[in-house]
């Protein structure tokens, strides 16, 4: 069964990583309002259809977010039976419908009629809700299943890839592969994120607004690196927020490309 200091483990794990990731969706949805008010269809249909898109994608990554999270209280789990899977159900149910609520809330917040909101955001929102539940609810019965019958050998001629400073690593059913960010690593990614923040109020494709919202999260993201011993998880919650303003902005590649690569040093893949 799921155990009671597992559920608060759970509740505790998700509030932390996720609470940070709306200031990252309203800049998000700023940069999607001030693309197609540059263009002058700020009134557009596409304007909320793509506000509804960019919502969607932020809910996918925090169904992730709460899986890892999920697994990670494994050590306070009860015995792998039926009581243990509902519980798990539950948990999925409860955490991904607080997440929707909290995406739609935001992404509802625009000037537009209740229907176009409705067909654009509320139902698109909905649906991929319900799509990733049925995902996570997939991944949970799998994982119950491989803690009742754990294999009894390891695979032959496994192979192990790993991106970034690895530690601990174990070998066999389960193994698992400590991602360490060292000074070095951290100093790199530093490196990179402050010269994009010096790239943001230049680059002239990018809002105003935008741009200022994206510099504030770039500092956040350095006061994160420079802690003794950064969270790995944290880290990639911030950058892929980050992410999502910066990647298509053309004058910022060459930056964000940097940012990409000191990232990979430390277990972290960025679009």
């Amino acid at each position: 069964m799921l155990t009671g200091t597992a559920v608060d483990r759970i509740s505790e794990s998700v509030e932390a990583e996720l609470a940070p990731r709306s200031k990252n969706l309203s800049i998000a949805l700023l940069a999607c309002d001030t693309e197609f008010a540059t263009r002058g269809r700020f009134n557009s249909s596409m304007r909320v259809q793509k506000r509804g898109l960019v919502a969607c994608q932020e809910l996918e990554v925090r169904a992730d977010i709460i899986w890892t999270l999920i697994q990670r209280c494994r050590p306070w789990f009860g015995e792998p039976d039926d009581a243990l899977l509902d519980g798990l159900s539950k948990q999925i149910h409860y955490q991904i419908g607080v997440q929707t609520a909290a995406v739609l809330q935001l992404a509802g917040q625009t000037s537009t009629d209740p229907q176009r909101r409705a067909a654009a955001i509320e139902l698109p929102i909905k649906a991929c809700c319900e799509q990733l539940i049925k995902k996570v609810l997939s991944q949970a019965r799998f994982f119950v299943e491989q803690l009742r019958h754990p294999p009894t050998t390891s695979a032959p001629n496994s192979i192990n890839n790993f991106y970034g400073t690895v530690g601990a690593v174990q070998i066999g059913a389960y193994a698992t592969a400590h991602v360490q960010i060292g000074a070095a690593d951290s100093a790199r990614v530093i490196d990179a994120l402050e010269l994009l923040r010096e790239a943001l109020p230049s680059a002239a494709d990018m809002a105003i607004d935008a741009s200022e919202q994206s510099a504030g999260l770039v500092t956040d993201i350095i006061a994160a690196a420079r802690v003794d011993k950064p969270n790995r998880l944290t880290l990639t919650s911030l950058l892929m927020g980050l992410a999502v303003t910066v990647q298509a902005v053309a004058s910022l590649r060459p930056t964000w490309d940097a940012v990409r690569q000191a990232a990979a040093a430390i277990g972290v893949r960025l679009p």
